[in-house]
């Protein structure tokens, strides 16, 4: 998963990270260091073709876990509009 793949999780058009592709890679890279060997144990050698996705869904869960089921709110969180964050929840099958 690249910062391009996070940065796309937000509408086209809208200006919603304040950091650039470079940085927001070094931050992710930071975070996932201390993970890398776990993932490896869990999936082997291949990460899990799905793992853009499952990282999508899971911010969603948490966005909506923090704002207490508020979509306004949970949307604000992921810097996207309601109507995205609403079909998020359909594509992951999560109830508001």
């Amino acid at each position: 998963m690249t910062a391009e793949d996070i940065i796309t999780f937000a509408e086209e058009g809208e200006d919603t990270f304040f950091f650039s592709e470079e940085e927001l890679e070094n931050i992710l890279a930071k975070m996932l260091d201390p993970l890398f060997t776990d993932i490896l144990r869990v999936w082997g050698r291949g990460f899990h073709s799905n793992l853009p996705e499952t990282i999508k869904k899971l911010l969603v869960q948490k966005a909506l876990a923090e704002a207490k089921g508020n979509q306004v709110q949970a949307a604000r969180l992921l810097g996207i509009s309601r109507n995205l964050l609403r079909d998020r929840m359909d594509k992951y099958n999560l109830s508001p």
